[in-house]
């Protein structure tokens, strides 16, 4: 890894620049993308730094086993109150105006003479927008791979822009490359940022960075793989890290203790098979 750009994310947590971080995975990411921005947010919670995990598009199954899954956004964060109308023409709005008196803010959408201004079951409020001064991509190639993102100013045009990446990058704007070639998954890149950044790694963490290590490497068979990658795994494995095997096998095990014990599998006759 690169040591001035890992040099410079040490400097902005140290300084207390980063008051808030958007972690960002790509359109369609793979477990160890995800598996990486997860654990990312772990990490710097440890730092305090409080962070939003977002992805353009859905988790699927598979990621279920990872810690903290459920928290991926498919947005970039609720910083700003959106009000829009469903099915009211724009061409019919003249103007929109605000008030503040005693404290109270009101919003007035005037309509254009002869027309009638949107009804209240028209109104729909979401929010929308990251509050984070800081933003880490995670294992995106090139912007456009983010997708639905791609284009976001809070993300281009981010002072503090973290690329984090196992492979070299284009098309990105100037940011802090935390990127290492000479590993063979971006969650082996979040092990030595823990590493580097001093923060002792936990069972979930753990967890997560290994079966991301997994995945990255196809189960360790990647040209890639290396002395440091079964380093790295060693490692996590003594941090408590659950491989997908003993999870399978937990799993299974709770299903066993939730099957009563007086139940009988039952023969289409209906007589008992024991």
């Amino acid at each position: 890894m690169a040591v001035a750009d890992i040099q410079r994310l040490k400097e902005l947590l140290q300084n207390g620049s980063v008051k808030s971080a958007l972690i960002v995975l790509p359109q369609n990411p793979d477990l160890d993308q995800v598996a990486a921005g997860l654990s990312l947010s772990m990490i710097l919670s440890k730092k305090g730094v409080g962070s939003t995990v977002s992805c353009p598009s859905s988790m699927v199954v598979e990621f279920n086993r990872l810690v903290g899954v459920q928290r991926v956004r498919e947005d970039l964060g609720d910083k700003n109150l959106v009000i829009s109308f469903a099915e009211y023409p724009a061409d019919d709005i003249e103007r929109v105006s605000y008030n503040i008196e005693n404290g109270s803010f009101t919003l007035s959408v005037i309509p254009k003479p002869g027309k009638i201004g949107p009804q209240q079951d028209q109104v729909i409020i979401s929010h929308a927008g990251s509050a984070a001064n800081t933003v880490f991509v995670i294992g995106a190639n090139y912007p456009n791979d983010l997708g639905s993102f791609a284009q976001t100013k809070e993300i281009l045009e981010q002072p503090n822009l973290c690329l984090v990446a196992n492979k070299p990058l284009s098309g990105w704007p100037r940011a802090i490359e935390l990127i290492d070639t000479n590993v063979s998954s971006i969650s082996e890149v979040i092990f030595e940022i823990a590493q580097e950044l001093g923060v002792e790694i936990d069972q979930d963490e753990a967890t997560n960075l290994f079966l991301g290590l997994e995945d990255g490497t196809r189960n360790f068979t990647d040209k890639a793989v290396n002395s440091q990658t079964f380093s790295a795994a060693s490692q996590l494995l003594q941090r408590g890290a659950q491989r997908k095997q003993a999870q399978q096998q937990g799993q299974q095990q709770k299903r066993r203790q939730d099957i009563p014990a007086d139940y009988s599998p039952q023969v289409r006759d209906g007589s008992n098979l024991g």
